[in-house]
């Protein structure tokens, strides 16, 4: 792809004429093309050139400083239009299997008296060609490059972090904010996700070698993700979340707090689900609550398959996007405690009951150290799902009591 060669050459100089001692400059008015007045576009190609050397020094150098900054704060209440951070601003996340060719001011490249330009120039790479336009800004050192960086986000993936031609950085938030936190890289061609645990299998994905030349951001203001297919979990790690599943029985079995803080109709024992228990007898109504002991017993621990579940709705994907628990077969579970009574009754109800149970609502993110915890995250809900409560499979036995005890 080349230039409009209507365009004159970019190393043209402002034509000087000398007459009778007086030197006149022609082409001066509000305005001059870049094509006509060196500078912009040879800090351009500094920077194209030393990125393509993966010289990061030399390639920094060509960037306003104040842009640099705002991308390596690590002030959460800071917030700028560079939202992200350095981690792949390195040269190992750098190739040099692409190419630049010709730059040029393009229809808009033009020096204003408030000292911006626009320089546009031809990124090539992968049998792909793509236009990248820079702004600049003049200052005592020279031009320089307002942001000339590419941006990209973390995919909705059950996966902590961003892989970059090898280098990984972490979501720095797991919750889900809008805008998405987006990472700058060098434009040219990048891998993505290169780098997955041997005992994890990848769907059917996009190609996730690309040219990168300029953010194209969506209506929400995200820079864009590079998307990964269903991930399946094998070997190690799938071990690995299981065996943290029946850790969470354990310590909720050893643990007779309320942890978080249940709500008043509801009993926890310090696990990262709510149990629930409710006993309508007759016209009474009997609740297990915080302020009566229930202990449990893990008899028989569930079988669970571990599923990349996703939601790209933006007020359910910080919470969905992740390995869910979900129950393939039922454990045992032996409950016993003292159930309030409700609604004028004057009485309490001490059960115990056998029943099969299901947990639901479980879940984990694989981080960048390739390690998986299953538990409940951040806002998500989960629960403690009784089966055949009212059939043989469940025995239930309770006596009245007095209130108080």
């Amino acid at each position: 792809m080349e230039p409009d060669t209507e365009l004159p050459t970019r190393r043209r100089r402002l034509r000087r004429f000398v007459i009778g001692g007086v030197i006149l400059v022609v082409g001066v008015a509000s305005w001059i093309t870049i094509d006509e007045l060196s500078g912009p576009d040879e800090t351009v190609e500094r920077f194209l050139t030393a990125a393509k050397n993966r010289d990061v020094d030399a390639a920094l150098a060509e960037v306003l400083p104040k842009t640099l900054n705002e991308i390596r704060t690590d002030d959460p209440d800071v917030y700028t239009e560079h939202d992200g951070e350095d981690a792949f601003l390195t040269d190992k996340a750098m190739r040099t299997d692409w190419d630049f060719g010709w730059i040029s001011a393009g229809p808009k490249g033009v020096i204003n008296e408030s000292g911006t330009a626009t320089v546009s120039a031809e990124i090539t790479g992968l049998g792909q060609t793509k236009t990248a336009v820079f702004e600049l800004t003049e200052t005592k050192h020279g031009w320089m490059l307002d942001d000339p960086f590419v941006y990209v986000s973390l995919p909705y993936t059950p996966l902590t972090y961003l892989d970059i031609d090898g280098v990984r950085a972490e979501d720095p938030a797991l919750e889900m904010i809008d805008p998405r936190p987006s990472f700058p890289v060098f434009p040219g061609t990048h891998r993505f996700f290169d780098d997955l645990p041997a005992d994890v299998d990848v769907a059917s994905s996009p190609k996730r070698t690309k040219l990168l030349a300029q953010t194209k951001w969506d209506d929400d203001g995200n820079a864009p993700a590079v998307r990964l297919g269903e991930l399946t979990l094998n070997g190690d790690l799938l071990d690995q979340a299981r065996r943290s599943i029946r850790s969470l029985f354990d310590t909720c079995a050893a643990t007779k707090e309320a942890v978080p803080e249940p709500s008043d109709d509801h009993v926890n024992q310090g696990c990262p689900f709510e149990m629930q228990i409710e006993f309508d007898i007759g016209d009474e109504v009997f609740q297990a609550r915080e302020d009566h002991p229930v202990t449990w017993d893990v008899k028989t621990p569930p079988e669970f398959d571990i599923v990349d579940v996703r939601d790209e709705d933006p007020d359910k994907a910080w919470a969905l996007n992740s390995f869910e628990a979900q129950p393939v077969k039922p454990g045992r579970l032996v409950v016993s405690g003292v159930a309030e009574g409700f609604y004028g009754t004057n009485r309490n109800l001490k059960f115990s009951f056998d029943c099969e149970f299901a947990p639901r609502g479980l879940r984990g993110r694989l981080d960048s150290d390739d390690a998986i915890a299953m538990r409940l995250l951040p806002e998500s809900e989960a629960e403690l799902v009784i089966v055949n409560e009212k059939d043989d499979g469940c025995s239930f036995e309770h006596t009245f009591v007095p209130k108080g005890r």
